[in-house]
């Protein structure tokens, strides 16, 4: 793993923002084509419906990555570090995982 500004993180294809036994982020990975054009309006209308929704609630994501291509989405939700033991389990990270689940069957489905 890289810190941002380390020399070789530009030769990197993906950047992992989580390790399996930490996590500062929620990262939810959106699916369904939007239209092209790369900015968040070209969201999937169904998506961009409930993300609005969300935002007003102020649970909105704090970053918004749109494939200009296709609409496709990537949304990050920055969080207090969450822990877990050597084996990568900890009621926290098990919440994690089940909070992160339901954001992305509510998007997927909205």
């Amino acid at each position: 793993m890289y810190r941002v500004g380390h020399p070789s993180l530009h030769r990197m294809q993906y950047v992992a923002l989580t390790h399996a036994q930490y996590a500062a982020v929620v990262v939810i990975d959106v699916d369904r084509r939007g239209s092209a054009g790369g900015r968040v309006a070209n969201i999937n209308p169904d998506v961009h419906r409930i993300l609005s929704r969300l935002a007003g609630a102020g649970a909105g994501p704090a970053w918004v990555g749109v494939n200009p291509d296709n609409g496709k989405a990537q949304l990050i939700w920055l969080i207090d570090p969450v822990h877990a033991d050597g084996s990568g389990d900890s009621p926290n990270m098990r919440l994690l995982k089940a909070t992160g689940k339901t954001l992305g069957t509510g998007l997927l489905h909205g």
